[in-house]
């Protein structure tokens, strides 16, 4: 525990036994949990993408043994259907229930990769416009270097940019340090995430995790 942060070592310890929990000589990035799911998206990108590999392992570095702890399995909810109702109303359920669990002063950061304004996040923002002190809102773009112990991702899935939204898949889970909750929907209505051709690979090579 001494190479994580005071946040991050506050939610293992109420969330982990106490037999589940060591003291580390190395500060370690991710959970087990957390770098797997980090490497079936990155292994997806390689299969789809052939670009230079050092610009490759940069944005999407390989998560080598050593680079994670076992800890809080990952959570991920797939919208196979644009239902904006649905999708809102789980997001936010699920962002209330999380924050009341959580102790004070640790803060739940939602990263999102859609525009923000007409968007899921959007609306998620508006909702919790006075937890500012719970909940921090972040583009992914803007999340380059920022770690947080809680994360929720909202990934919107578009048909056109396939290699941009695994970028942003990677990166976003990769904020996370302790848990982390993942939200992917199809980009607008009238869309599943079955016409987007690489979801199939993804979510199966997901699932067994």
């Amino acid at each position: 525990s001494s190479g994580i942060n005071a946040e991050s070592q506050s939610v293992l310890s109420k969330t982990l036994s106490s037999d589940q929990l060591v003291t580390l000589t190395m500060n370690l990035r991710n959970t087990y949990d957390l770098s797997n799911v980090l490497s079936v998206i990155r292994n997806q990108y390689i299969e789809l993408v052939s670009n230079d590999s050092d610009i490759r392992n940069m944005i999407l570095p390989k998560q080598d043994p050593g680079h994670f702890i076992r800890g809080v399995i990952t959570q991920l909810h797939v919208f196979s259907e644009y239902d904006f109702e649905s999708i809102f109303h789980i997001i936010n359920e699920h962002l209330i229930k999380l924050r009341r669990k959580l102790p004070d002063g640790i803060k739940i950061a939602v990263v999102y990769n859609d525009d923000g304004n007409h968007g899921i996040s959007g609306f998620i923002i508006d909702a919790h416009d006075n937890d500012t002190d719970k909940i921090t809102m972040c583009h992914c773009n803007h999340s380059f270097s920022a770690e947080w112990p809680v994360v929720i991702v909202l990934c919107r899935m578009s048909k056109e940019i396939y290699e941009k939204n695994l970028i942003s898949l990677y990166l976003s889970i990769s904020r996370a340090r302790v848990k982390c909750s993942v939200f992917i929907y199809p980009e607008y209505k009238g869309c599943r995430l079955s016409d987007i051709r690489y979801m199939k690979g993804l979510l199966n090579a997901l699932e067994p995790l």
